[in-house]
């Protein structure tokens, strides 16, 4: 699996941690993303969902919602309903809606003292290891635990 950690800052994403599966055959791009990929990755739904109303609603506005891949969210309300699910479940899926072949999970990491999000880690695999229903039964509780325990680590730093 590959790791990322990124933190969420003026609405751009900055990879500050990425552990590269030894297999990967997906390209990575630039270490800091900017706003428009937040709807098509893990990092970036755990982290819209986790806004407040009304920063998602400032967000939201400023993302163009350009498809990636035929997976891609592109819909606004559906990007909404999918923020919803994320949000009562606690983490991010994505499925193959950044790059085809690629399936992900997200947890947001919070500053606790707050409750305001900071960032999100996330683990991806090839759709080759896994289904997306497989990697969320596996992985759905260790990405919950880790974003818990970054987040008890930033809140302690700030």
């Amino acid at each position: 699996m590959t790791i990322e950690l990124a933190m969420f800052v003026e609405d751009i994403l900055v990879v500050v941690y990425r552990r590269e599966a030894k297999e990967t055959l997906v390209p990575r791009f630039a270490v800091t993303r900017t706003a428009e990929r937040l709807h098509c990755t893990s990092l970036g739904k755990a982290i819209l969902a986790h806004l407040p109303p009304n920063e998602l609603t400032k967000t939201l506005k400023k993302l163009s919602l350009v498809p990636r891949t035929n997976h891609s969210i592109t819909d606004r309300n559906d990007l909404i309903s999918d923020l919803k699910k994320t949000r009562a479940r606690g983490y991010a899926l994505n499925n193959e809606e950044w790059l085809r072949g690629l399936i992900a999970i997200g947890a947001p990491i919070l500053d606790l003292e707050t409750n305001k999000v900071a960032g999100a880690v996330s683990f991806d695999f090839s759709t080759l290891q896994f289904s997306l229903k497989t990697m969320e039964e596996k992985y759905a509780k260790l990405i919950l635990k880790l974003a818990r325990d970054i987040s008890q680590a930033v809140t302690v730093q700030c």
